[in-house]
């Protein structure tokens, strides 16, 4: 079975409100597919493809572009490494977890991360695939996908608008 990251929203929102709430942040993403395409667990970093150095989460979607975008004013940015092999990074703002993926193919198959399977949602203006939700956001451009998951309801305009910025970003 593949897990798709709009089924583990519920999750990441309940634990986003208490990291937002204690003013910590988690070990590890709590929004990230945590399955490959074969239905295996998500590949280790040791077995996963090499990735080039890319954008970083923090860089590539700021405060400024979540304000601009969503209307959100976030605050400063927690960086660290993401769950997408080397070079992927997380940045965690209050609210919101963007996931910035070096290694697209292995961790959100074409096949498998669509509008088709995620309840109201719509295809990201631009990019190669992806959705576009009222509480999560996937862009994949090449090899880099973005996700972002949010705490918060945003319009399938706003939501555009944000995917928009990141695939311009990239």
């Amino acid at each position: 079975m593949i897990r798709r990251p709009h089924i583990l929203l519920a999750p990441a929102l309940v634990v986003a409100a208490v990291i937002a709430l204690a003013g910590c942040s988690a070990a590890t993403p709590t929004s990230a597919p945590s399955e490959a395409s074969d239905g295996g667990t998500s590949p280790s970093t040791a077995s996963s493809p090499a990735a080039s150095t890319g954008p970083k989460a923090c860089e590539l979607v700021t405060a400024a572009v979540l304000q601009s975008t969503l209307g959100v004013a976030a605050g400063t940015g927690s960086e660290k490494s993401g769950f997408g092999g080397p070079g992927s990074t997380e940045c965690d703002y209050t609210g919101i977890i963007v996931q910035v993926s070096l290694q697209a193919d292995t961790y959100y198959p074409a096949a498998s991360y669509s509008p088709a399977g995620v309840p109201g949602s719509a295809a990201p203006a631009s990019g190669d695939r992806g959705y576009v939700a009222p509480s999560a956001i996937l862009v994949v451009k090449g090899q880099t996908g973005v996700f972002v998951t949010l705490t918060h309801q945003v319009t399938i305009d706003q939501g555009q608008a944000l995917a928009t910025a990141i695939v311009a970003g990239l």
